[in-house]
């Protein structure tokens, strides 16, 4: 059974604002609706987290910038996959755990996202 989490967020950027890479909150999945403009994600399937994580001494992690990768902390990143998704105005898509979103247009755009919790989480 599918619920919804209660978490909704509305998100307003200039464009050219980019998103570290990172897990939604509470490790959920979410929907993003895209009010004005466009947003690029790239998507990274859960099982690459070993190619996309660097676990500090202290226990901490810290993640790949995948537009800018350091390929002497990250040596495996080369062999991540990104799924690269484009939203529009007006559309709307289910976000699967790691993205790292771009914004690329208007002067200012608004994403309204709503995090899913289902069976498996």
């Amino acid at each position: 059974m599918l619920t919804l989490f209660p978490c909704l967020c509305l998100s307003l950027l200039i464009p050219g604002v980019v998103t570290k890479l990172h897990e939604d909150i509470w490790h959920t999945d979410a929907w993003i609706a895209q009010l004005e403009g466009s947003k690029k994600f790239l998507m990274y399937h859960p099982g690459q987290r070993k190619h996309l994580e660097f676990v500090k001494p202290n226990g901490e992690a810290e993640f790949v910038d995948p537009l800018r990768p350091d390929l002497i902390k990250f040596p495996s990143f080369k062999e991540a996959s990104p799924i690269e998704g484009y939203l529009e105005k007006g559309e709307c898509a289910a976000v699967l755990t790691w993205d790292a979103p771009t914004t690329r247009t208007p002067p200012i755009k608004g994403s309204l996202w709503d995090s899913l919790v289902g069976p498996s989480n």
